[in-house]
């Protein structure tokens, strides 16, 4: 009866460890370089001009995927200055993601920040 019972025990651990591993090894999204798409938004973003002629300031939070056609999807956008959400959504709309790599199903989230001098 003992020997049955510490069976059992046994086994399931190891069931209970198989599937937890397995379950964490499925959930690791594919890697991409955040190095890659910090550059593109560099290269691709500029001071809204209506925000800039308001003199806003502040930060937009975007949340977005990158469809199938390389464009973003948005999930949510939000902002200190609806003028800077306007622009920034605006410009990120106009961006193609055809250089990034494994993109395809992830959810970035992104804070641009923008300050005038």
């Amino acid at each position: 009866m003992k020997t049955n019972m510490l069976t059992l025990s046994l086994l399931t651990g190891l069931a209970m460890i198989l599937i937890t591993g397995l379950t964490s090894f499925a959930a690791k999204p594919t890697k991409t370089t955040s190095t890659n798409l910090r550059d593109i938004l560099t290269e691709n973003l500029q001071y809204p001009e209506k925000a800039y002629n308001n003199s806003c300031t502040g930060y937009v939070d975007v949340v977005f995927k990158i469809g199938e056609d390389d464009q973003i999807v948005f999930r949510s956008a939000s902002s200190t200055c609806d003028e800077l959400t306007e622009g920034i959504k605006e410009q990120l709309s106009n961006i193609s993601f055809k250089e990034l790599e494994n993109h395809y199903n992830q959810f970035y989230s992104v804070r641009i920040t923008l300050k005038i001098e």
